[in-house]
């Protein structure tokens, strides 16, 4: 568009595209995590960084994984923080709950490979 001052030219909207979680969850996902994870994070979508959405795609694998429905994972991911308590003074709300969720992961790992060294 010539002529035309870049600051009077049109923008294009930005397009977020969401997917189903799992077939019969029924609720949507952004950078595949569910809404309801940024929700009860209170965690705005358009401010969110690539590091975090890493952490928050941790916690929803570990939430959602084995679970029938979005109010199941989201019931753990609730009485987890309750058992953790709150987060030191400068650490994100689900920074406890990503760390304890990378731990376990790396347990369960650990457990694994010990299972196949008995075999």
């Amino acid at each position: 568009m010539e002529g035309i001052p870049k600051a009077a030219q049109p923008i294009e909207p930005t397009v977020v595209q969401y997917t189903e979680v799992k077939e019969g969850m029924g609720t949507v996902q952004y950078q595949e995590v569910p809404m309801d994870v940024y929700r009860h994070f209170n965690i705005d979508i358009g401010s969110v960084d690539t590091k975090e959405v890493e952490k928050l795609k941790a916690i929803s694998g570990w939430a959602f994984k084995d679970v029938d429905s979005i109010g199941d994972g989201m019931q753990k991911i609730r009485s987890l923080q309750m058992k953790l308590g709150s987060p030191h003074l400068r650490d994100k709300s689900w920074d406890k709950v990503f760390n304890w969720v990378s731990i376990q992961k790396h347990i369960n790992d650990l457990e694994k490979r010990q299972e196949a060294l008995w075999l």
